[in-house]
């Protein structure tokens, strides 16, 4: 995930591409975007098509409980993970 807190003139879009990331999130503090590279150019989805099919709200979840308490974040946050690699 990026965090967006920068305005830069680099065409991250195109950087990223140029390397072959296939996905990734960006946050600029309000809003999550997830991107996905599809003939070489990035689509904006809604679920991550790699990361355990999430979906956003979750993730919004989890950036409002790290703001609060970030052990108690990271207890919840990997017994999730944990959660969706069994199922």
């Amino acid at each position: 995930m990026e965090v967006d807190i920068t305005h830069t003139d680099i065409n991250k879009l195109k950087f990223y591409a140029s390397m072959g990331v296939t996905e990734f999130w960006r946050y600029n503090g309000q809003i999550i975007r997830i991107y996905q590279l599809q003939n070489h150019q990035y689509i904006e989805v809604e679920k991550s098509p790699t990361f355990f099919r999430t979906i956003k709200e979750q993730l919004y979840q989890f950036l409002q409980d790290c703001q609060i308490d970030k052990v108690q974040f990271s207890k919840s946050f990997s017994a999730w993970v944990q959660q969706e690699i069994q199922n």
